[in-house]
């Protein structure tokens, strides 16, 4: 996988709440989904509690990714050294990471398959 997290940044201040997480290769962010999930003991609960599924956008190796929990503007900065800074913004009105059990979990979904409401409607 070709992002990791790195970092939960002022859990519980909500203007500031932020996971960083930093891409170890070239990849596209839209690959990927945030999920935050509850810790039992110390395993991953399976139960989603939120999910953020990035935009898609070409990332190279050394960026950091910057997950805000408060609405704001998808921007990027540059870093210095051919590294950018992506930042984005789960759009929520209350902080996500102040609770010790609850974690993010990084998932590379580059495959999916949907299909319209209409199609999935029983026939006759």
């Amino acid at each position: 996988m070709s992002l990791e997290l790195s970092l939960i940044s002022d859990a519980g201040n909500f203007s500031k709440e932020r996971v960083i997480l930093k891409a170890k290769g070239d990849t596209d962010v839209g690959e990927y989904m945030l999920t935050r999930n509850e810790l039992i003991g110390e395993e991953v609960g399976v139960e989603v509690l939120d999910a953020y599924w990035f935009p898609f956008n070409k990332i190279k190796s050394g960026d950091l990714v910057v997950v805000y929990s408060r609405k704001g503007t998808q921007n990027t900065k540059e870093l210095g050294k051919g590294r950018t800074a992506h930042f984005f913004y789960w759009g929520r009105d209350h902080e996500l990471w102040a609770t010790e059990n609850v974690i993010p979990v990084i998932h590379h979904a580059p495959a999916f398959s949907f299909k319209q409401r209409a199609e999935l409607k029983p026939k006759g």
